[in-house]
């Protein structure tokens, strides 16, 4: 009996020897995967560096562009040519752009779905700037030359030809001065004057569709003055209502009713109330009675008696 207890004594002490000897060499492995691990990514690291190393070593590709000038004599200068290889070195070279930039240029709608302007509609020239004043608000990383490099798709015909020459004799500008000539090119006085002719003239009655009325004149008035604050678009569109249903829609909107919310206000005054249908007035064929007038110098006085006789009697 003593001899299996000393035996199964030894051999615990045994499997105890070598469970510590197991353990240590699981910490060595262990430890030589955390150390394998870290050298690994150390050695990573170097290979980064030594590529973009290798990358900002390679050689660019070379972009020659020249625009054919305006006048024959007149030659662009060298800064004009530097200018447009660097705007084409941004677009060819992936590396220069980040993923944030990457991002938004996913966002940014194709060229060909902008509105087009042919320098004939009437408003083409203002959706065109609205809608690319929108494009830097809705994509807050979205950079000027992304716009400008693709504007020229947005013109057409006549416009297109005016794009052409401006290009050729200022080169390459931002977006702010595109603005700006367009507005001076398309927003002339005599164009500002026929919209404020037409919103003088075109006031509201009943038998107008008033989501088409409003939306008419607040386009007027925008032309007219595009910094116009809602205040003042919204008073004047009330002055052009009659006067019962210009006192009806003040009392139903605030000071920044927007046009789209007097349209509806004007929609629910028609289906509702009769006011503004029935506007007294009297018609161009209708005349007054007149007052018998008597010529006592051409009548004699049995007549002149008779036509007073008449006269009494219909007072009395």
């Amino acid at each position: 009996m003593d001899k299996i207890v000393k035996s199964l004594q030894e051999g615990h002490a045994q499997l105890s020897k070598a469970s510590e000897e197991t353990k240590k060499r699981l910490n060595i492995v262990m430890d030589e995967q955390h150390h394998s691990k870290r050298d690994r990514d150390c050695l990573e690291q170097d290979i980064n560096k030594l590529l973009n190393i290798y990358h900002n070593m390679k050689p660019q590709p070379q972009v020659h562009v020249m625009d054919s000038p305006y006048h024959p004599d007149d030659i662009k200068p060298d800064a004009m040519l530097v200018n447009k290889e660097r705007s084409l070195s941004q677009y060819q070279d992936g590396d220069n752009i980040s993923y944030s930039e990457k991002e938004a240029l996913k966002q940014l709608p194709e060229a060909s779905s902008w509105p087009k302007c042919s320098g004939k509609g009437e408003y083409e020239h203002m959706e065109l700037i609205e809608y690319i004043d929108g494009l830097f608000i809705d994509v807050p990383s979205i950079k000027d030359y992304w716009i400008t490099a693709r504007i020229n798709t947005a013109f057409k015909g006549h416009a297109s030809t005016w794009y052409t020459e401006m290009k050729e004799i200022h080169g390459r500008r931002n977006w702010p001065w595109w603005k700006s000539q367009i507005i001076q090119k398309y927003s002339d006085g005599t164009w500002i004057w026929q919209k404020t002719m037409s919103f003088e003239n075109y006031k509201y009655s009943v038998d107008k569709d008033p989501y088409e009325w409003c939306l008419r004149q607040s386009k007027r008035l925008k032309a007219i003055d595009p910094q116009m604050n809602i205040q003042i678009r919204y008073h004047k569109l009330l002055a052009k209502l009659p006067g019962e249903l210009e006192h009806a829609v003040k009392c139903r909107c605030n000071q920044n009713c927007t046009p789209d919310e007097m349209a509806n206000t004007l929609q629910d005054i028609r289906k509702r109330t009769n006011i503004g249908k029935f506007t007294p007035y009297r018609s161009s064929s209708f005349k007054e009675k007149q007052p018998l007038r008597v010529n006592f110098k051409d009548k004699p006085r049995e007549r002149v008696a008779e036509v007073e006789k008449k006269k009494n009697s219909c007072h009395n």
